[in-house]
């Protein structure tokens, strides 16, 4: 019989890595509190309303 050892934090980090790659992140590419696309908007404040 073979033992095997067992570290959960290593299989942790595999699926974090396949799940980044599924959704084509790097940790490099990982979203920042900085935006990079800001859509154009006209804002005005009118009296009657």
């Amino acid at each position: 019989m073979t033992i095997v050892r067992y570290e959960p934090w290593t299989l942790l980090s595999r699926f974090q890595r396949q799940f980044e790659r599924a959704l084509g992140e790097t940790p490099e590419d990982a979203p920042s509190p900085s935006v990079s696309w800001i859509p154009h908007v006209d804002i005005r404040e009118e009296a009657e309303r």
